[in-house]
């Protein structure tokens, strides 16, 4: 489109459904081919609906808000979810270490009593 060579992206897409068409047609179901041509159909296809859309970017991002939102959305949730079996591990390593300190007083006691005993 950048260059002329399509008027416009029906055009473009036209061109590349009948290309993959093509493909599919000429190779049998079950073929790297056919299979192949199918998957790069889809991906045209969403390629030409985000350009339509004025998205040029597509490097490694989400070009989609609502997917973006998302995706971020999961993220902070899984980072929460993690922060939280973090602590939940420190609370529980702390309990055993104030167990462990409470059992040493309780020995130190006994045994300080026992000195006493005698």
């Amino acid at each position: 489109l950048g260059e002329g060579a399509y008027g416009s992206w029906d055009a473009l897409q036209a061109d590349l459904r009948l290309m993959f068409r093509n493909c599919m047609t000429y190779n049998p179901a079950g073929t790297v081919y056919h299979k192949q041509a199918k998957t790069i159909q889809l991906l045209a296809d969403k390629l030409v609906a985000l350009n339509r859309r004025g998205v040029k970017d597509m490097r490694g991002r989400i070009a989609d808000p609502a997917t973006a939102q998302r995706e971020a959305a999961a993220k902070a949730e899984r980072k929460a979810a993690h922060m939280q079996r973090q602590a939940s591990r420190a609370a529980a390593q702390a309990q055993k270490a104030a167990e462990r300190q409470a059992k040493a007083a309780e020995l130190a006691a006994a045994a300080a009593s026992a000195g006493v005993a005698r």
